[in-house]
């Protein structure tokens, strides 16, 4: 089972999302400064994500409207969210290549510049607040910004897509029994599907000139990625271990007694849909 991805409103399925993707993380800027006898001292700069790149096939009906879609992305030149599984970045697409075999079988490469790095905005709070309390916090915070009580004007295009966003979220608890851990995967693809779209509406108002539009616009971004981080807690994993050459299969029927659930392993690792993956990993076994 392959993790979620998304660029510009454009959504990869199946066998269209790539086996790797990245690289993510990034790089520290330091300035060295070095003082006669051998002293120094380092100044951190700032954190940068590293540029993100990766190759894949759009395929079936509508895969060449698709790619269409992706390059006047690129042409255009604004800001627009990616995401894949948790990770989430605002940044411009650099590089879009496509060479079709046929109108349903279109090849493609793409670089992607992040401008931020969006995946730890929005930290789920610490202590022994529950899942559901953090989550109709951040619902409450997105109705007070849509509101406008910090008294910046929410942006109105982004208004239904924050309702709709929260409107996920009820429907979710309503039919899970009020819990987070009760929210059914339906509902679960519906709250990220909706944070996604009010992520990519935002994102070009996030990075523009006025400050007005920009602070409520990513105040949204941020208590959306807060909303999905909190719906996937309870799936969060609960063992993870460094193996060499790792058979999934034994893990799985190890630790979820189900060798048929490897690639449940293999998503919550961040790792290709192979059983029997060659080099060392950090394994995560998600809770069942």
């Amino acid at each position: 089972m392959s993790l979620p991805l998304t660029i510009g409103g454009v959504t990869f399925a199946s066998i269209e999302v790539p086996q790797e993707i990245g690289p993510f993380g990034g790089r520290q800027v330091l300035v060295v400064h070095e003082y006669p006898g051998g002293a120094k001292d380092v100044d951190s700069l700032g954190a940068f994500p590293h540029t993100v790149t990766w190759s894949g096939l759009f395929s079936q009906a509508g895969a060449f409207a698709r790619a269409q879609s992706l390059d006047r992305v690129r042409t255009v030149g604004l800001p627009v969210v990616l995401t894949y599984g948790p990770q989430s970045f605002i940044g411009k697409v650099a590089d879009f290549k496509y060479n079709p075999k046929h109108q349903y079988l279109i090849p493609y490469t793409i670089t992607f510049e992040p401008i931020a790095d969006l995946s730890g905005v929005g930290t789920q709070p610490v202590g022994t607040q529950s899942l559901e309390s953090q989550l109709n916090d951040q619902v409450s915070a997105i109705d007070d910004t849509v509101q406008g009580d910090d008294g910046l004007a929410c942006p109105v295009s982004l208004v239904p897509l924050a309702n709709a966003l929260t409107g996920a979220v009820q429907t979710g608890l309503l039919t899970g029994n009020g819990t987070v851990a009760g929210i059914s995967g339906v509902n679960a693809v519906a709250i990220n599907t909706a944070a996604t779209v009010l992520q990519t509406a935002a994102a070009p108002i996030v990075v523009g000139t006025d400050p007005t539009q920009a602070s409520p616009a990513a105040d949204l971004v941020s208590y959306s990625i807060a909303v999905t981080n909190i719906v996937a807690a309870p799936t969060a994993s609960v063992r993870q271990m460094e193996m060499i050459n790792p058979n999934l299969f034994q893990v799985a029927g190890q630790y979820l007694n189900d060798p048929t659930l490897w690639e449940q392993i293999a998503t919550a690792s961040g790792l290709p849909p192979d059983p029997q993956p060659i080099g060392q990993f950090l394994i995560r076994v998600p809770a069942t």
